[in-house]
């Protein structure tokens, strides 16, 4: 069937708008049938590779500033004070972690496309984190001259994968240091 086969050069070329009719016969409707199936699949894994492309990129970005201020910050003012400068070291090691599970997370795409990935939940208790993540963003609140109001109980246990937790506070604040305006 010639116009199946222009269909698939369509889909060679990534161009998921094709579409395969198979006609009279049952072989080719079943053809057909399985081909349109493919398309669907090759575009939702091109879709989730896309996604999960952008989403590493931008959760990379704030850890990676985290570090150049708090290594910026240990250079010119708390070098000589052992309490700041460990504060800071202790800000930059834990961005790093951060950042390693960022790396562990790409690996996890192929889990995600066969259907075998896995939270790692657990007790985590969000009012620490969040604390923890709003003295990492200290540098880029200060810097953008924003006034944060924070309002969270002593402890907050929820059942959550930790890093997942960790990267949608960290999104969700991050975004809004981005959008606030000075002030």
């Amino acid at each position: 069937n010639v116009n199946m086969k222009h269909e698939a050069q369509k889909l060679v070329k990534a161009d998921y708008s094709a579409a395969f009719n198979g006609g009279e016969f049952t072989e080719t409707k079943e053809l057909a049938t399985t081909l349109n199936h493919a398309n669907d699949v090759i575009k939702q894994t091109d879709d989730l590779r896309r996604d999960l492309m952008a989403n590493v990129s931008h959760d990379i970005r704030t850890p990676l500033t985290n570090i150049k201020a708090y290594a910026e910050m240990v250079r010119d003012i708390s070098g000589n004070d052992p309490q700041k400068r460990e504060k800071h070291m202790n800000v930059i090691i834990r961005e790093t972690d951060y950042m390693n599970h960022l790396v562990n997370d790409l690996s996890e795409l192929s889990r995600m496309q066969s259907g075998t990935y896995e939270m790692h939940k657990e007790n985590v208790d969000l009012a620490a984190k969040i604390r923890e993540i709003l003295e990492m963003d200290q540098p880029l609140i200060e810097s953008g001259h924003l006034k944060l109001h924070v309002e969270v109980p002593d402890s907050l246990i929820i059942y959550a994968d930790d890093t997942k937790i960790g990267q949608v506070v960290a999104n969700y604040l991050s975004n809004a240091i981005k959008h606030t305006p000075e002030g």
